[in-house]
């Protein structure tokens, strides 16, 4: 082969070289990580097989738990209620977040969220708060009762377990309470 033909299979093997981490894309060339932003802990991970890629921008990290080659992350973020309408109903509002994630050399492996304070679905939450080794979230909303089409507030408790973060959120609906 002569020099420039060389040189030019040479470069075609180094840009599929190059390019071969990013043909790691789901059906709509999108890159399938998990991109985390939360205050000082910034981190891109992996999606396992049935994880969903999602990027946390506005987060708080609460809890990293690490047991042997499992990590367990808790977050709190938030994203804006109503972005494209900022004038408008909730514009100016945010959604809140708490979200478990499992880890495994670097890989997103489960996921599990519940939204706590909204202005869109009329959530009213307080903020996560620790007591010795939970975490737990309250919250109420106020939904219609499919029996008697009345509006009922339905109360929510989350919590995690640093002891058991393989439980992921354990979520408390308690039912409403009976109009007297």
């Amino acid at each position: 082969m002569t020099r420039p033909v060389q040189n030019a299979w040479r470069l075609l093997a180094a840009l599929f070289v190059f390019a071969a981490p990013a043909m790691a894309a789901d059906a709509f060339g999108q890159e399938q990580k998990f991109h985390v932003s939360a205050g000082r802990f910034r981190r891109s991970f992996d999606c396992g097989p049935s994880v969903v890629s999602d990027s946390i921008e506005r987060g708080t990290l609460l809890a990293d738990v690490q047991r042997g080659p499992d990590r367990w992350l808790l977050l709190s973020y938030w994203e804006p209620s109503n972005p494209a309408h900022p004038n408008s109903f909730c514009g100016g509002g945010r959604e809140t977040f708490l979200l478990w994630l499992h880890v495994r050399a670097n890989t997103v492996l489960a996921t599990q969220s519940e939204l706590y304070a909204s202005c869109r679905q009329g959530i009213e939450g307080g903020r996560p708060k620790w007591s010795g080794q939970h975490c737990s979230v309250a919250f109420r909303r106020t939904e219609e009762e499919p029996a008697s089409e009345k509006r009922v507030d339905v109360r929510t408790t989350v919590l995690f377990d640093r002891q058991a973060p393989e439980k992921g959120l354990q979520v408390n609906r308690l039912p409403p309470a009976k109009p007297e």
